[in-house]
């Protein structure tokens, strides 16, 4: 091979190799519009290293935009945002539920309240169960800097539609049929097995749970890991320990249908864990009708503002491990966007319920 071949092969070689540059100088370019890069840009190492790619690439794809005077070069201080952003990055907090309602939620207004502290801009968005996926992903605009799902208000087609938008977001909740989101959850398994320790420990032994989980594949974990715990405890499998719930129904439709097997076996637990928001609706047809429990079952759920409840009724709080789990998933959102594609976060919030202050052998016996 002559030397003009050599050189000619060379060149086209690097060419090939930095044809992504252009690539890699539009998403720098819109992670600085989007508010995500406010100042400092990572070193030319940590982006190569966070794109995979070399260091000439990131280069290439930086020289543009100190050209165009979106960045400014500053030796040994690195490369800087040339000017501050004239409109704050935008961070949604999607949520379900009526929006006079959440824009009342004492913990979301704490978010937004600190989200805006850090000088992005908070927008909150309210969904109902009826609204299909399609159209919360028109919702969902290349505007956003970063979008935080709670309550499991993510989706499949929302996770896809935000991953071709390169948007980052974190979920509070995992995504059995996604598996590499970024979630930070509440360590639910956790919690259930001390309440079901503490229970045993207390003389109960046939318990049932009812766990109402809205998105796909999440009820099968649920039911498994249940079991599981009953199993590891010595606790006696009930009929409705099988009960298979609709992740697309509403918890108040799949409440329904998990009585309606309880009354047709007419095998009540001792007790029962509602993993829900005891409110008016839910206690009235726990209480009342042809599909109410039997008064010699213990019902344990979470309580609602100002609600008071039968003697039947033991309500816990779940506050306290809400608000933790929406800061957990600030903070990791804060983290995915400084580097999007270089891990995945999958955290997990730990939380007791203190049901031995609450409910005691003696409750029992009086029942």
């Amino acid at each position: 091979m002559s030397r003009t071949q050599i050189h000619e092969t060379r060149f086209r070689s690097t060419i090939m190799s930095n044809s992504r540059y252009p690539t890699l100088a539009a998403t720098l370019e819109k992670r600085i519009a989007q508010g995500i890069y406010r100042d400092r840009l990572p070193t030319v190492r940590e982006l190569a290293a966070e794109f995979k790619v070399s260091k000439q690439t990131v280069t290439l794809a930086l020289r543009p935009l100190i050209v165009k005077g979106i960045l400014k070069a500053e030796g040994r201080r690195g490369i800087h945002v040339a000017a501050p952003v004239k409109s704050p990055g935008i961070i949604g907090i999607v949520a379900t539920g009526d929006m006079s309602i959440l824009e009342n939620d004492k913990k979301l207004k704490e978010l937004q309240e600190q989200i805006n502290r850090d000088g992005f801009e908070s927008v909150l968005i309210g969904i109902t169960n009826w609204i299909s996926s399609r159209s919360v992903c028109k919702l969902l605009s290349d505007h956003f800097s970063g979008i935080i799902f709670t309550n499991s208000t993510l989706s499949f087609e929302i996770a896809e539609h935000l991953d071709r938008l390169l948007i980052p977001f974190v979920s509070c909740n995992r995504l059995p049929v996604y598996p590499h989101i970024n979630y930070v959850e509440t360590n639910w398994r956790g919690a259930i097995r001390q309440l079901a320790e503490d229970l045993a420990d207390m003389g109960y032994r046939k318990l049932g749970l009812f766990f109402q989980g809205r998105l796909e594949g999440y009820n099968r974990i649920i039911g498994k890991e249940w079991r599981k715990i009953k199993e590891e405890l010595s606790l006696p499998l009930l009929e409705c320990d099988g009960i298979s719930l609709d992740y697309r129904s509403s918890a108040f439709e799949n409440l329904r249908g998990f009585l309606e097997i309880l009354q047709k076996k007419q095998e009540y637990p001792e007790l029962l864990i509602l993993w829900l928001g005891l409110d008016e609706k839910i206690v009235k047809l726990l209480t009342e009708g042809s599909l109410r429990v039997p008064e010699t079952t213990r019902i344990l759920g979470y309580a609602k503002n100002g609600m008071q409840y039968p003697k039947q009724f033991t309500a816990f709080n779940e506050e306290e491990s809400y608000s933790k789990t929406l800061f957990a998933a600030y903070e990791a959102l804060r983290e995915v966007m400084i580097a999007p594609t270089t891990k995945r976060i999958h955290r997990f919030i730990n939380y007791t319920i203190d049901i031995k202050s609450n409910l005691n052998k003696e409750e029992k016996e009086n029942v």
